[in-house]
């Protein structure tokens, strides 16, 4: 009695954790909603009740005892003990499964494939589950569910698998794609709106036996949807093999998705600037850089909106006048110059002001500091709606709720450097395309070893970074950086955790949406490669201040630049050093104190050989 009560009062936990953390999300449950007791093989939502039920037998009842023993035997789990930790590790993955049923429903979404609502629900299972597992706890559950579906045989070969909800993950993880396949596919499948499925099916790819895997495929999901749960035991088989699959896969589900994706449920939808006409782009830059004078210390965020409005005008009137100057604007190497800018830099429409037509010459911003003063900006010399309704709000005319959260946003993502050179325009798109989580101090936010390729962009609180092996605090992340991106590039595991110190809010860019913009503003992979730069310079800066002279007790950086030397010569020991740089080093006569070891320890083969080659180019310097 004391386990199934205990049980019972764990799954309430964990199904009122699940309630509160929807809620922080904007996702409600009914009022009335419980866990309650049930029967059956573990838990199942009833459309008609509204209620999730939980059946936890009772082994001190001779009822409870029969049907625990059915079930021991049935999963091949040699006493009630080994049940009970099989049930008690899969519940919050059960729990959560459910209560998506029961979102679906409240939401007006759950629909007649069920093939399709048991995968929807197993987002969201997967989205509260997967990442709060360190990759030791995901392999001890892989195996524990592989041993029960061994022992559930029945005949059902491939079929979890073959089912599975998205078909090129599950190609991906049993190795028939290669990863970079597998990128490309995500992304063409952004391009295009298409399922990844789609496009695998017809193309070249599509070899013999994954073209009849898929064609199989049609026929399990039919099947499913035609049986469902009449067959449990193949059921459940198949629900096990989905939920290795997912722990498995490289690819995330977050919260937030969910929200989104399959209950409609957003945050508010941010004003979308637009272009003007193309006769009207010299008054609409006129009227922006007027409204970023006027507002530059009354609403900083909103001054900084209309600069960056002022100079996609004069760069889309300067695309325009292309035949007008010596200046090639429409060239893609001037054109990504110009939009590039961030604030702090020099101003690139001043630098090649000469280049310019004499007529632009008014637009630029020392022009249009003399020929208006800064007291008010008529709302008709905006000519976007987007542009009126911000000013309004700004200047406290009209108050605008879609105004402030779109002013709230961009204030976030221009504090990010990846973020910083992009047009208005494409932050306000690109808002819509961040996924948002929330973490509470101490919950993981990456783990080493994950193959997922994500980038993480802190927008509140701080996060710690955690060497893999030595697990020890290497690094930290504030507010406005980012995390992930080496991954994302070269599609590696990760090589360091994240953590949260703090409560912390996260907009997280999926691989896919970071290569598309990428194509179209190639100034992000710029920025990429400013911030591994910085994080490389701390770490090897930090190693090199680390290392002890042989004979004085101190290191030269003569020292460490006749290694990197000898190392970018020689292939065999550049091999040697970036393997296991502690062994080699020590056999060169020099020992690593620890802290130096957590900074090398924190950089993956190719930082490595970075840093090596840095120190071979580099000039010897004092000692250190």
């Amino acid at each position: 009695m004391r386990a199934a009560a205990e049980l019972f009062a764990y799954a309430e936990e964990l199904f009122r954790g699940v309630v509160e953390e929807l809620a922080s999300y904007g996702v409600h449950a009914d009022e009335g909603l419980a866990l309650r007791h049930g029967h059956g093989l573990f838990c199942h939502y009833d459309l008609e009740a509204r209620q999730v039920f939980l059946s936890v037998p009772d082994v001190e009842e001779p009822s409870g005892k029969f049907q625990a023993i059915v079930i021991r035997e049935m999963l091949a789990c040699p006493s009630d003990e080994e049940l009970y930790a099989f049930r008690r590790r899969l519940l919050p993955r059960f729990i959560a499964h459910e209560l998506a049923h029961h979102y679906r429903h409240r939401y007006g979404r759950f629909g007649a494939n069920l093939w399709h609502e048991e995968h929807v629900a197993n987002h969201l299972a997967t989205a509260l589950t997967k990442r709060r597992m360190s990759p030791a706890e995901r392999r001890q559950t892989i195996s524990l569910v592989r041993q029960v579906i061994d022992a559930l045989g029945g005949g059902t070969g491939g079929l979890g698998e073959e089912t599975y909800h998205f078909a090129v993950h599950a190609l991906r993880v049993e190795g028939r794609l290669e990863p970079t396949t597998f990128e490309m596919l995500l992304t063409m499948s952004r391009a295009f709106q298409v399922d990844p499925e789609r496009l695998l099916r017809h193309s070249a790819l599509a070899r013999g036996d994954i073209d009849a895997a898929l064609e199989r495929r049609e026929e399990g999901v039919a099947t499913f949807n035609r049986e469902y749960a009449q067959d449990w035991k193949r059921y459940f088989h198949m629900h096990l093999s989905w939920m290795v699959l997912d722990l498995e896969s490289p690819q995330s589900h977050y919260v937030e998705e969910f929200a989104r994706d399959d209950l409609g449920v957003t945050r508010p939808t941010l004003l979308a600037p637009r272009r003007p006409p193309h006769e009207r782009l010299e008054r609409a830059a006129a009227a922006a850089f007027r409204g970023h004078l006027a507002l530059e210390a009354r609403e900083p965020t909103a001054s900084r909106y209309f600069y960056r409005r002022y100079r996609a005008h004069l760069l889309d009137r300067l695309r325009d006048a292309a035949g007008e100057s010596s200046l090639v604007v429409s060239a893609s190497d001037a054109s990504a110059l110009f939009e590039s800018w961030a604030p702090g830099e020099p101003e690139p429409f001043e630098v090649a002001r000469n280049l310019l037509p004499a007529a632009l010459h008014g637009l630029l911003p020392d022009g249009l500091h003399g020929a208006n003063a800064p007291a008010g900006v008529p709302p008709d010399d905006f000519l976007e709606t987007a542009d009126v309704r911000l000013w309004e709000h700004a200047t406290g005319i009209r108050p605008d709720e879609q105004a402030a959260a779109t002013l709230d946003e961009l204030a976030l993502l221009e504090r990010v450097d990846l973020f910083r050179a992009l047009p208005v325009d494409t932050l306000v798109e690109l808002s819509a395309r961040l996924i948002r989580q929330k973490y509470v101090g101490g919950e993981p936010i990456i783990w080493a070893g994950d193959r997922e390729t994500d980038v993480y962009v802190l927008v509140a609180g701080s996060a710690e970074v955690i060497a893999a092996e030595s697990e020890q605090i290497v690094g930290t992340i504030a507010a406005g950086q980012t995390s992930g991106e080496m991954a994302c590039l070269t599609l590696e595991p990760r090589v360091s955790s994240v953590r949260a110190r703090e409560p912390c809010e996260v907009r997280i860019l999926k691989s896919s949406e970071l290569r598309l913009l990428g194509a179209r503003h190639p100034v992000i992979y710029a920025e990429l490669g400013r911030a591994l730069a910085r994080r490389l310079a701390r770490a090897t800066t930090g190693a090199a201040a680390e290392l002890p002279n042989r004979e004085k007790g101190r290191s030269t950086m003569a020292d460490v630049q006749s290694l990197a030397k000898r190392a970018a010569t020689d292939a065999d020991f550049m091999r040697k050093l970036v393997s296991d740089p502690e062994r080699t080093l020590r056999a060169e006569g020099i020992s690593l104190t620890p802290e130096m070891l957590k900074a090398i320890k924190a950089l993956d083969a190719e930082e490595m050989e970075r840093a090596v080659r840095a120190f071979a180019d580099s000039k010897p310097g004092a000692a250190m």
